[in-house]
C-alpha cells in the first residue's frame, strides 16, 4: 500500500473515533512532513524523538520483526495489531524462508491484547476502544517485558551502555574530590 493511502486510511481511522481519543502517528523522518499534510483529525511525530508512553500502541502492518514489538514494547502496556494475520506458507521451503518471521508473529500474538483483521474498520475501533477500558495487566507486561528484553539482547538489537556517561563521571570526580563542593552543587539543583 502506497504512503499517501495508507496515511488517507489511518486519517479516516481517526476522524471516527470520538474526542477523548488522541491519535498520534509516528512515522519515520522521510515520511513525517507528508503525514501532517494528511492527518487532519490526529497528531505526527518522528520516531526518534518519542518519549512518551501511550495507553495503546496500534501496530500497523504485518509484525515481522523483532525489532518493531520491542518498539511497541517500549511505546504502550497494552498492543493491538492491526494485520491480515499470520502468514500461512503452504510449501515447506516457504516456511522453511520465513521462520524467523513466524517465530516473531507468535511472540507477538501471545503478548498482543487484541489482534484484528486490517479489512474491518469497525473492528478496529471496536478492538481499540475494548483494550483501552481493559485494565493493564501487570503480571503480563511485566512478563512481555523480560521476554522482548532478553530476545532482543541475544540477538544484539538492544545494547546497555558499557560505562557511565560522561556527565556521570564527571559528577562523581566532584563528589570523590570535593564533597563540600559537590553538596553545594546538589543544593543548588535541588537533588
Amino acid at each position: 500500500m502506497a504512503t499517501d493511502t495508507l496515511l488517507r486510511e489511518i486519517d479516516r481511522f481517526a476522524e471516527r473515533l470520538s474526542d477523548d481519543v488522541v491519535v498520534t502517528v509516528i512515522a519515520p523522518r522521510s515520511v513525517v512532513r507528508r503525514a501532517r499534510t494528511w492527518m487532519k483529525h490526529g497528531g505526527v511525530t518522528d520516531r526518534r524523538h518519542v518519549n512518551s508512553v501511550y495507553d495503546v500502541a496500534m501496530g500497523l502492518g504485518p509484525i515481522d520483526s523483532l525489532t518493531r514489538l520491542i518498539r511497541l514494547n517500549e511505546l504502550a502496556p497494552r498492543w493491538l495489531l492491526v494485520d491480515e494475520g499470520p502468514a500461512r506458507d503452504t510449501r515447506w521451503s516457504q516456511r522453511v524462508s520465513r521462520y524467523q518471521v513466524e517465530a516473531v508473529e507468535r511472540i507477538a500474538r501471545r503478548f498482543a491484547d487484541e489482534w484484528v483483521r486490517d479489512d474491518d474498520g469497525e473492528a478496529a475501533i471496536d478492538a481499540l476502544y475494548r483494550v483501552a477500558r481493559r485494565p493493564i495487566d501487570v503480571a503480563n507486561v511485566r512478563e512481555r517485558w523480560n521476554h522482548l528484553v532478553d530476545a532482543g539482547s541475544a540477538a544484539g538489537l538492544t545494547r546497555f551502555p558499557q560505562r557511565a556517561s560522561l556527565q556521570r563521571r564527571l559528577a562523581l570526580l566532584i563528589g570523590a574530590r570535593s564533597p563540600r563542593f559537590s553538596r553545594a552543587i546538589r543544593a543548588f539543583l535541588h537533588r
